[in-house]
Parts: structure tokens; sequence; C-alpha cells
């Protein structure tokens, strides 16, 4: 384990340097922590996959957008959180950021425990809502239960994480990813192959990894020179009002997103085997590219977050423009892939002797071409929602998940309706370009605003 000293020259101070290094030595541990994590991702839907067989991989795809929609309001939570300790970070307030991280570990635990009892209560019911077919319904249920118990496990990862993060550090949380990744494809390989315990054996081995990296994260959290002042930090009732403010909007935004999806996933459902089944290999691709995208969106939430911390407007446009040049060049790459091979990346994910092989294939490599096509939309979407996010506006973002609601859901209702089950390949790009809508803009206005205020009090 890293010493004090170590872990403190881990710390960025994003108030001074080029934009662009900062944030490619920002990203690149984001970027390979989420690498890690769709990894072992993977890891469940390929060792299951080919050692139980397509039911059990098309299980594990139908839970896809429940088990998401509790990890993703756990990480806009966290997030949402994190920004009033970027803020004091950028301030150099050393006692209030000590007070906000105890404030966040605190409710984190709290709200975990809380997550993990009602997603075990209630899995079946959501498997019902959403339609899963009556032939997978008893794995998906195993799989998900096992998977909602472990939340509290991914509180603490992502709670420890957002704050390290906030503080410039996104290696350590990419060490403990790394650390996880290796245990839970080992465990992977030795539940389903040797030990012959399915879709439950997967799951375990997830949950497990989980802790792990929960661990790495929260041992490294405690060693942070700021935490030297943890003697005189104690429950602030105010501050946990101050962060429940910043914290649940962004979950509500992210649980707006997983309703969506949940919705989306029941007419896939509907569509039948094949494009359950394209789905659920497709989705694990697809979150390895939207990895990066989250990347640089994380690395503009600390970086606007400690600029406006600083009242460094100048800094904050320069990073803004640095951003999206980034993300131009990133997407024309990355999309240009996935439209050229977006049909032999399926491959690995499906049994060649399944009776539907060709055609799952088929659907997958459409749906990666429309994708590649739209990807942009998808970086911009991150890019200015964090860096509103950094501003300490949480309501632009809050709508902006309205938009991506209405793209999903109206693709999978009114769409489908008008030009059939395809039209669910669409479904993504949709949601992508309308939560843009209610972000560029509002970005600016925002910004200019902020600046003002700033501007005020100086003179003041």
């Amino acid at each position: 384990m890293r010493t004090k000293e170590e872990i403190k020259k881990k710390t960025a101070n994003m108030t001074e340097g080029r934009p662009l290094r900062l944030m490619i030595t920002f990203m690149l541990p984001v970027i390979g922590t989420n690498i890690m994590q769709q990894i072992y991702a993977m890891a469940d839907s390929i060792s299951v996959g080919q050692g139980v067989g397509g039911e059990a991989l098309a299980a594990i795809g139908t839970t896809d957008w429940l088990r998401n929609g509790v990890m993703w309001t756990i990480l806009g939570l966290c997030d949402g959180f994190a920004i009033l300790t970027a803020i004091a970070f950028g301030r150099r307030d050393d006692r209030q950021t000590a007070d906000s991280i105890v404030n966040i570990l605190i409710l984190g635990a709290a709200i975990g425990v809380i997550l993990s009892v009602a997603g075990f209560v209630f899995t079946k019911p959501l498997l019902l809502l959403i339609g899963t077919e009556e032939v997978i319904m008893d794995k998906a249920c195993i799989y998900l239960q096992i998977s909602y118990a472990g939340s509290a496990f991914v509180m603490m990862f992502n709670a420890g994480s957002s704050v390290l993060k906030s503080l410039g550090d996104s290696r350590t949380p990419f060490y403990a990813m790394i650390l996880s990744s290796v245990v839970n494809i080992l465990l992977d390989l030795v539940a389903v192959f040797v030990l012959k315990w399915g879709i439950t054996g997967a799951a375990v081995a997830t949950v497990l990894a989980q802790l792990i990296a929960g661990i790495y994260c929260a041992a490294t959290l405690w060693k942070l020179p700021v935490m030297g002042y943890m003697s005189e930090m104690k429950p602030n009732i105010r501050l946990m009002k101050n962060l429940m403010a910043k914290g649940v909007p962004m979950a509500a935004d992210m649980a707006i997103l997983a309703v969506g999806g949940v919705i989306l996933q029941s007419v896939i459902n509907r569509a039948g085997f094949d494009y359950v089944a394209a789905f659920a290999a497709t989705n694990k691709m697809i979150l390895i590219y939207e990895g990066i995208a989250i990347a640089l969106g994380s690395a503009m939430l600390t970086y606007v977050g400690q600029n406006y911390g600083a009242g460094r407007f100048d800094r904050i446009r320069e990073g803004m423009k640095t951003a999206l040049v980034i993300s131009a060049v990133v997407s024309a790459v990355l999309g240009a892939v996935l439209v050229l091979f977006g049909r032999y990346l399926m491959i690995p994910f499906i049994e060649r002797d399944a009776p539907s092989f060709e055609n799952i294939v088929q659907l997958g490599g459409w749906y990666f071409t429309i994708i590649g096509l739209g990807l942009f939309s998808l970086y911009a979407l991150h890019i200015y929602r964090q860096s509103l996010m950094g501003l300490g506006n949480t309501i632009w973002p809050l709508l902006s998940g309205a938009g991506e609601f209405a793209g999903r859901v109206g693709t999978a209702t009114v769409l489908v309706w008008l030009i059939g089950y395809r039209a669910l390949l669409g479904a993504e790009v949709a949601a992508f370009i309308l939560a843009d809508l209610f972000l560029v803009v509002p970005y600016y206005m925002v910004l200019r605003n902020r600046e003002r205020e700033h501007n005020y009090y100086a003179k003041k």
C-alpha cells in the first residue's frame, strides 16, 4: 500500500498547466478503469455464453438495463456528491475538502445498504415488469438478485472513486479495477467451467470483484493528507443536505435513463430471442466505447470544478475547446471501426452452431454501424453534462436525462409502431442527440452567469 506522501503526489491541481496534458493524463486511467469494468462484464457474458449456453447469455442480457439502472444511479449520486469536493480542493480549502469527504462516506454507506436490500427484494417484480421470457426468467432472477445484493460494494467503490477523481487522482480507481477484473475473470473461469455453478457463479464472481475494488479505494482514501482533519470531522447535517442537493438530481437523471432503458429492453424482449441476444452482445462493446466518453466527461467535471473554485473561467473555456477536439478525433476513429468491422466484433459472443447465428450477427452489425455514425453526439453529451456539473448546475443535466428518455422511449414505441422492430437499432443515437439539445446552449449560459457572479463578488 502506498504511503501518504506517494498518495499526495497522485492528486492533481488542474488550475495550472496545459489543459490537453491534464486531460489526457487524467483520462487514461479512467478509460482503463471503464474498460476493465466492461472486460469483467464481458467475461460474465462470454463465459456464460460459451460455458452454459444461449439462454443463459440472453438471461444476462435481459438484466442489463435493470443492473445498469442501479449502478448509474449510484454513479450519478457519487459524482454529484464529489462536485463540492472538487470546488473545495480548487479553493485549496483542506478543512472543507475533508469535511465533504467524511460526509460523502457516511451518506454512501447508508444509501448502499438500502439499495442492496431493496434491489434484492424487488428483483422478480422488475423482471416481470419488463416482460422477461419465461424460459430465461429463473436464470435472470438469480443473476440479478445476486448483483443487486452487491450494490453496497458498488457504492463503496464509486464513492471512493468519485472523491479521488475530484482531487485529480484517477489512477487509484484504475489500479483497483485492474485487481478487481483479474479476480473476476479468474473466479468466472473457476465458477463456470470448473465448479459448473453456471450463471450463479458468474454473478458471485462479479460481486466479490466489486468488493475488492471498494476496499482498495477506501484504503487509499483513508491515507489522503487532507484526512489529517479526520479527528475534527463529524456528521454535518447541513453539509449532507447540500451534498444531497447536488447528488439527488444526478441520481434522478440516471434513474430516468434507467427507466427509459428498461422500457426499451421490454420492447427488445418482445422482439424475440435474436434481438435479445444481439443487444446483449453489442451492449458490452458499446459500453467500452462509452467508457472513453465517460472518462473525458469525468476529466471535465474535475477540471471545471477545480477551476470554478479557483475563479479561472479563462481556463474553463480553453478546456472545453480542448475536450471538443479530443472528442471529434476519437469519435471519428472509433466510429469508423464500428462501421467497418462491427459484424466481426459480434462473433466472439455467439456460438457458431447456434440456429440463428447469422441473423444475430447481422442485427448486431447494423446496430454498430448506426452507433458509429452517431458517436460524436455521445461524446458531446458527456462533455457538456459533466462540465455543467462542475459548475455546480445539476438541473440542465437532469433535463438532458429527460431528453435521453424521450429518445429511447419514442423510438421503442412510436418508431417501432411505424417501421417495425428494426427501429430499435437507432434508439441510442436518438437518445444522445435529444440529450445534447438540453446541454450545449445551457452550458454556455450557465458559464456566463457563473463568471458574472464571480466578478460581482470579487469587486465587493
